[in-house]
């Protein structure tokens, strides 16, 4: 028998350990790692594209394994590969062991949403889908926060905080296992089955094409503040490893302000909500990378940036669903394999402009991506 709030929690455990620590605790620790290796901006910036580059590939693989085998190795998969790349982070021993400790680690956040998607859409009571989906998806932020905790608590020690990420991940695995349905059930349809042909009809929509679009441009305008966020804090702006460790909790809980997106869109409208966020993500961008050594700057910065960064990922989700009623998964998952394919370019990008020119150059370059994109793709005015 499956328990909904069994199923909701753990899913949202394993979405927490798969974004929030697995994916986005690079930026956190890059400072760690390049004092470690000794690389520059250009690595920095292709380890963190490989990254959300691994996502881009695996949740399309995760989307037709769980039509396949049913949620529940798929999800325990996700756990597994999130503990086995930060294992193999906490032992590296060079920076090419930790690319692809990191590689393997971003992956997991493609293997771990569909398989929720499908057990939450599924096998939940119908009037608890949205609520559920609305909890899973506070994973990302709810991981972030614990990763600072860590962070702070183990500072100087990153191997042992990445040890305890794997750790963490492992005992998730388990119990989502537990929690979540084994294979899927034939003759139900809840967007997953047939997720290739869903995809590509998806992509092959005109009517798509605007909010894929939108979806990669808001990704490249997060890379710089996801990828050298407390690095640039620290180093431009002389913070202390504590204030910045707390910059990353900030952003975790700005990110919990931003689920109440949802409110907002439908007292507002996908545009206005769309450009307003925009608009703020690419200030907040600025405003970290001019007033690093101003602590209120950039604490006001990074939680305008976590709850735009959330509220524009609602937006996504809205905006390509609404066009796509029929195949809601296969929608959702495009979107936002656009949005890590935006932070996957750019990445590269915005390292190899922060070494040539500094990191403050590299946020202003995403401040823009974010202010220009806000009115130059937009969902249409009564959306």
């Amino acid at each position: 028998m499956v328990r909904p709030w069994g199923l909701t929690v753990s899913g949202l455990a394993l979405i927490a350990v798969c974004y929030g620590l697995a994916r986005f605790a690079y930026g956190l620790f890059l400072p760690a790692f390049q004092d470690a290796f000794h690389f520059g901006g250009t690595l920095s910036g292709v380890i963190a594209g490989g990254s959300f580059a691994a996502y881009c590939v695996t949740v399309v693989a995760a989307a037709a394994a769980v039509t396949r085998f049913g949620p529940r190795p798929v999800a325990a998969a996700a756990g597994l590969t999130a503990a086995a790349g930060m294992a193999l982070v906490a032992t590296a021993t060079d920076a090419g062991m930790l690319a692809v400790g990191v590689l393997i680690a971003g992956a997991s956040t493609g293997v771990a949403s569909p398989p929720l998607a499908e057990a939450i859409g599924r096998w939940g009571p119908r009037h608890h889908h949205d609520r559920a989906q609305a909890i899973v998806n506070a994973g990302p932020a709810v991981g972030i926060v614990a990763s600072g905790f860590v962070a702070l608590s183990a500072l100087g020690h990153w191997r042992v905080a990445w040890a305890a990420f794997a750790v963490t991940a492992v005992a998730v695995t388990c119990w989502v296992t537990l929690r979540l349905p084994g294979r899927a059930q034939p003759g139900a349809d809840t967007g997953v089955v047939r997720p290739l042909g869903a995809l590509k009809a998806v992509a092959r929509d005109p009517r798509s094409w605007p909010a894929l679009g939108a979806a990669a441009l808001f990704g490249a305008a997060t890379s710089a503040t996801w990828s050298f966020g407390r690095e640039h804090v620290m180093n431009a702006g002389g913070a202390s490893a504590t204030v910045s460790v707390l910059l990353w909790v900030v952003l975790g809980a700005g990110e919990l302000v931003g689920l109440s997106a949802g409110d907002l869109i439908g007292r507002h409208g996908l545009r206005r909500v769309w450009t307003v966020a925009l608009a703020l993500l690419g200030t907040a961008s600025a405003v970290i990378g001019l007033l690093p050594g101003l602590p209120v700057a950039a604490f006001a910065g990074i939680a305008v940036f976590g709850a735009a960064y959330v509220t524009l990922t609602t937006v996504i989700f809205f905006w390509i669903t609404r066009m796509h009623p029929g195949t809601t998964a296969a929608a959702v998952a495009l979107g936002f394999l656009m949005i890590s394919a935006g932070q996957a370019v750019a990445s590269p990008a915005v390292g190899a402009l922060a070494d040539r020119t500094g990191t403050a150059s590299a946020f202003l370059a995403c401040a823009a991506l974010g202010v220009l994109g806000a009115r130059a793709v937009r969902p249409r005015p009564r959306s």
